[in-house]
């Protein structure tokens, strides 16, 4: 939404606070505290039928649907329709939720990788960069020290776990066992 459809300063706060409740009801003395602080109540009743108002006019600017097709407006509370509202947080946290599935693909088969061939530098490179970037640092030094032992036991020296695979360089299976061990199955 572009700053300038704002009339009121007061509507745009009282739309993120509804944004951060995603749905959940507010009720509308805690909304007029939040808003204007220690003022008058009879006053902030007034101020928020016209910030709500306001926000109603921001959200449908041409009246085509309901009062109440962006926020509900039960007597005692506001909240917003997230069936009628796109979120940047829910799009957020659905994408989120959708990486850490991805993760878990991802660790499954790049642990299956190492089943096949024990002693590829290059996944054992992709599963400690990938468990890092997931913030899994304890797991990512277990599978480090695996590397280590692997290139051990073959006799080659092992990289230092920052050069094993460099950021923004992720290793590529070769394309036979990319079909086999990295593609989730439909």
């Amino acid at each position: 939404m572009l700053a300038n459809a704002w009339q009121s300063r007061k509507a745009r706060d009282l739309l993120r606070i509804l944004a951060a409740r995603r749905g959940r009801a507010v009720p509308r003395e805690q909304l007029g505290e939040m808003l204007w602080p220690a003022q008058d109540p009879d006053r902030v009743s007034h101020r928020l039928s016209v910030a709500l108002s306001t926000l109603r006019g921001v959200l449908d600017p041409e009246r085509r649907t309901s009062t109440d097709h962006f926020i509900i407006a039960a007597h005692p509370s506001l909240a917003l329709d997230v069936e009628h509202v796109e979120l940047d947080v829910e799009e957020f946290l659905a994408e989120a939720a959708h990486g850490l599935r991805l993760a878990e693909v991802a660790d499954r088969h790049l642990g299956r990788a190492l089943e096949l061939e024990p002693h590829d530098e290059g996944v054992h490179g992709e599963f400690v960069r990938t468990l890092t970037a997931a913030g899994r640092h304890g797991e990512a030094a277990q599978a480090y020290r695996r590397y280590v032992q692997a290139m051990s036991a073959i006799g080659v020296p092992a990289q230092a776990r920052g050069d094993l695979v460099p950021p923004g360089r992720p290793y590529v299976l070769p394309s036979v066992d990319t079909q086999r061990v990295v593609t989730p199955s439909p």
